[in-house]
């Protein structure tokens, strides 16, 4: 999963998205550029963890890049 913060997002904002992130147990990977900041979230992934992530402030998109289901 990938959090896309929001252009202008302040620290406070990045670090209660690490801390929530962390507090499940999972793993933050915070990457900051020029123009966006993005968190890759390394872990196995809780269901309703995307619904949690979308409605922090600062956050402009959650990005889910594995399927919740494993191909046999």
């Amino acid at each position: 999963m990938i959090v896309v913060m929001a252009t202008g997002s302040s620290r406070e904002n990045l670090d209660n998205v690490t801390r929530r992130i962390e507090a499940r147990g999972l793993t933050a990977q915070v990457s900051e550029g020029v123009e966006r900041t993005v968190v890759g979230v390394l872990g196995s992934l809780p269901p309703d963890l995307q619904d949690e992530m979308e409605v922090l402030s600062g956050v402009r998109e959650v990005l889910v890049i594995s399927k919740p289901y494993k191909l046999a």
